[in-house]
């Protein structure tokens, strides 16, 4: 098996490009899916054109995907398509509905970029808990972590 003219290698690519394919198409029309009710459920499609395979994948090579790259809608509310799809790194790939947003020092983030900015003395998941808890946003991102055993005990 040699390289397409893409570059392709055509073990491994091709076989991640059918499961991202597959997944998409899971994600819009099969109402057991998983994640369906926020795709197909709310009316995301998959146009006409990527119903086969091998449309999808030329799209996918000629728009410049790499190992690692997810497939990304740029209109969170339009449909999958070429004009409204884009291949990114997993780490940019955020462009959700449920994105959370937080403030702190003036700025806006989603809390995942928070929880990678240098000021954020926590985890993500630490992050996200303090957040939910209540807790400012500045405080939330600061505030180191009690290790575990300091915690006051209740007196009986």
């Amino acid at each position: 098996m040699g390289r397409t003219k893409h570059g392709d290698n055509c073990v491994s690519n091709r076989h991640l490009l059918y499961g991202v394919w597959a997944t998409m198409r899971s994600r819009c029309a099969n109402p057991n899916f998983k994640h369906y009710k926020n795709y197909g459920g709310r009316g995301i499609r998959v146009c006409s054109e990527w119903k086969e395979y091998i449309v999808f994948r030329t799209w996918a090579l000629d728009a410049g995907y790499y190992y690692g790259a997810e497939l990304d809608r740029i209109n969170v509310d339009g449909h999958y398509s070429p004009l409204n799809c884009r291949w990114v790194p997993r780490l940019t790939n955020r462009n959700k509905r449920n994105n959370h947003y937080i403030t702190a020092w003036g700025e806006t983030k989603e809390l995942a970029a928070w929880a990678e900015d240098p000021r954020c003395k926590v985890s993500y998941v630490a992050l996200k808990k303090r957040i939910y808890r209540g807790v400012s946003s500045e405080c939330a991102l600061t505030d180191p972590l009690i290790p575990p055993g300091k915690y006051e005990r209740k007196k009986k």
